[in-house]
């Protein structure tokens, strides 16, 4: 009798440690929550200055929904980031098409729906110390995420301020308050407003749900891992027009002394690489030889005019926000 009762007092404590412990970390993280963001902004700070160059594999589903009927789209893209001295390019090489093999150098992302962009610099966006002054911070709850434990923190804009930028729920974790996931508010997108005025003509309400997912870790660096956008409509019941899945893998990361020149639009890009360090910002060691790059970089030179304009005008996509591609008959009316 006495080994019965014993052993269910253990159980019982075995139950509620996990509750207590949770309940401390939630009181623990409400009252560091300061510290928390101070913590993130430094975070913040270092991914805005550090230089990059890396390598992935960027895999994507994109699928559109007519009640049980589904069509889907599949793509694959060499996806490239360099960083250096605040000046940022993306390029990727279409390498499949809806598994037919490709080779398309400086290829556009062939979404129908949704485009993205700069998906590593989203955390920049929501936490760092410029955009802290412009948003309201509060502590949700503690969970994990991943395996690490993580406060959960919602982020919306101060009352009567235009941010023009994101907002939404960060997992940020608690060794070292990196950011493993954002889930963004649907209001912080682009064009938000056509997607609501296409929506009301049809008498619905949209429902856009769109996060991004940062598990791969290298000296201190969170880099995206997985991207989902879920457009939905809401009419009486809830309807799935389209989801796109984009994941990421395979990341290969170098040091890169580039001199890039640019002519004029009709004429080529000439991209010198004389030596690269391989991983060398990160820690490990290796050189690859020169190598010389030139050919049409017609569609690339267009896509860098299109974000000076942007820049210059002020309308500033934010980095790791879709944007509707393109208008489309919803519900296939």
């Amino acid at each position: 009798m006495r080994r019965i009762l014993t052993f269910q007092l253990i159980f019982i404590a075995a139950f509620l440690v996990p509750y207590v412990l949770s309940e401390s970390d939630e009181k623990s993280g409400a009252a560091d929550l300061p510290q928390i963001l101070k913590k993130t902004a430094e975070y913040c700070e270092r991914l805005d200055e550090i230089a990059l160059h890396f390598i992935c594999n960027e895999e994507i589903k994109e699928r559109f929904y007519w009640g049980r009927y589904f069509g889907q789209n599949t793509y694959v893209y060499d996806y490239q980031l360099i960083r250096k001295d605040k000046a940022i390019e993306e390029q990727r090489v279409l390498i499949e098409e809806n598994g037919q093999e490709k080779r398309e150098e400086f290829a556009e992302l062939k979404t129908l729906q949704f485009q993205h962009e700069y998906v590593i610099f989203g955390p920049i966006g929501l936490l760092s110390k410029s955009r802290q002054r412009l948003h309201d911070y509060a502590f949700k709850k503690t969970e994990k995420h991943k395996g690490d434990k993580c406060y959960v923190i919602e982020v919306v804009p101060k009352p009567h301020t235009k941010t023009g930028g994101l907002f939404g729920r960060a997992w940020i974790r608690q060794d070292d308050c990196s950011i493993m996931k954002i889930e963004w508010n649907q209001q912080s997108m682009e064009n938000i407003e056509i997607i609501e005025e296409n929506a009301s003509r049809l008498g619905a309400k949209p429902k856009i749900t769109f996060a991004s997912e940062y598990a791969f870790e290298k000296n201190g660096i969170r880099f995206p891992s997985k991207y989902a956008v879920k457009e939905e409509y809401v009419r009486k019941t809830r309807v799935k027009v389209s989801e796109t899945t984009v994941v990421y893998k395979d990341y290969k990361f170098f040091v890169v002394e580039t001199e890039v020149k640019i002519k004029k639009k009709s004429e080529c890009v000439d991209v010198f690489c004389r030596k690269m360090d391989i991983g060398k910002a990160f820690g490990d060691v290796g050189i690859i030889d020169a190598v010389f790059i030139q050919g049409p970089a017609r569609r690339w030179l267009n896509r860098a005019a299109f974000q000076v304009e942007r820049l210059e005008t002020g309308k500033i996509h934010p980095p790791g926000v879709p944007v509707l591609w393109r208008e489309r008959s919803l519900f296939g009316q």
